[in-house]
């Protein structure tokens, strides 16, 4: 996939880079939520811990990845960065 740049230029300094990357992984549904955990950025790029929880009414059922105690799983997501003409952008992984 390419990168994703907001040219509306709010994303300027390391506290709203790490709002962004935030929202990036914070979502809700019926079915399910995912929340930030921590995240960590080395140089241009944020390394972040990912948290899936499902809902009462359904579960996470995966057969590929051990489900934490709590039913829920932790991935790790990466973001590289890159300011181009003034506007910030990543890419996700």
């Amino acid at each position: 996939m390419g990168w994703t740049f907001y040219t509306d230029r709010h994303v300027q300094s390391y506290v709203d880079e790490r709002a962004e990357i935030e929202k990036l992984c914070t979502y809700s549904s019926d079915l399910r939520e995912t929340k930030l955990i921590k995240a960590s950025k080395v140089g241009t790029t944020w390394y972040a811990a990912v948290k899936i929880i499902g809902s009462d009414a359904a579960p996470l059922e995966d057969k590929t990845y051990v489900l934490d105690a709590d039913g829920s799983i932790t991935i790790a997501a990466v973001f590289l960065t890159s300011y181009n003409e003034g506007c910030w952008g990543y890419k996700d992984m």
